[in-house]
């Protein structure tokens, strides 16, 4: 496994996020923002891959760790809103694919489309999407057990306070005191009561930050597990959301002589396209003028 490459630094300012040449370090004066804001060079953040912007951590890369945690904390309820409406489009788009169909699966289509109508006959079902509840669960259930494991291995147990013979009053006090401060300090992971999704990735965040807390620092072994469960996680949910490209087979041969491998590109908002991974050969959908 290869050491990641630190990224060249932004030629801006740490605080003001203003171009270098706009300072005057003399009189320590930005004269795009017109304060007294000397330059000094923007803080590379415990990621390892991004630097700070206006005094504050920001993670806009696309393989930091903390970027792909805090995608779960900000998007979350985005997600719920999604989960609790009936899909407008299916994955894999059609695209023509079902002229490659036998007449039974165009009719198994058919039927399942028409009892997805809403305006069909008979009970309906609830205006849930299915396979968002199925990432979120895939997600809360990872992001949880990562924080568990990681729990185990790295919080200390909170302070105990002393009940023996000999203590004073104020004594007692103070340490029956640090020790409820302790156990009920934000920064330790619960291993009960409510744990959700958006708490596990806040932690695990924290943790990466190597930010304060009564836990060690991380390991290289640790790191590199919490690092892929973040990575996943905010994979899927962006997938869900329909911000991430997808590939997926086509259980159909491609209709040219190779007969190759046939996979369908899309779902991040871009025109979706069906490839043949053998001849190269694409093919997309055609847009009807109004």
């Amino acid at each position: 496994m290869t050491a990641a490459t630190t990224p060249t630094p932004p030629n801006t300012c740490g605080a003001c996020n203003h171009p270098q040449d706009a300072h005057d370090t003399r009189k320590s004066h930005c004269t795009t923002c017109q304060a007294d804001c000397a330059y000094r060079p923007p803080r590379l953040l415990a990621c390892r891959l991004c630097y700070e912007e206006a005094g504050r951590e920001i993670h806009p890369h696309p393989e930091c760790p903390i970027g792909h945690l805090d995608t779960v904390v900000d998007r979350w309820s985005t997600l719920e809103e999604r989960a609790g409406t009936r899909p407008t489009t299916s994955w894999p788009p059609a695209m023509g694919i079902t002229r490659l169909m036998s007449d039974e699966e165009r009719q198994e289509l058919a039927e399942e489309r028409a009892d997805s109508n809403p305006d069909a006959p008979g009970p309906r079902p609830a205006p849930v999407d299915v396979d968002v509840l199925d990432v979120m669960t895939t997600v809360e259930t990872g992001l949880v057990t990562a924080a568990d494991w990681l729990a185990s291995r790295i919080q200390r147990e909170p302070v105990k306070a002393p009940n023996g013979k000999g203590w004073g009053d104020e004594a007692h006090k103070a340490a029956v005191l640090l020790a409820a401060k302790d156990a009920a300090d934000p920064a330790r992971w619960r291993f009960t009561g409510q744990r959700t999704a958006t708490a596990a990735a806040a932690w695990l965040a924290a943790r990466l930050a190597d930010r304060p807390g009564p836990a060690r620092r991380l390991d290289d072994g640790e790191r590199g597990a919490i690092v892929e469960v973040a990575r996943m996680a905010s994979e899927l949910m962006r997938r869900a959301l329909g911000d991430a490209r997808r590939v997926e087979a086509v259980p159909h041969p491609c209709p040219h002589p190779c007969g190759g491998q046939l996979v369908v590109e899309g779902g991040d908002g871009e025109a979706p396209v069906v490839r043949c991974t053998d001849c190269g050969r694409t093919w997309t959908e055609k847009t009807t003028a109004a």
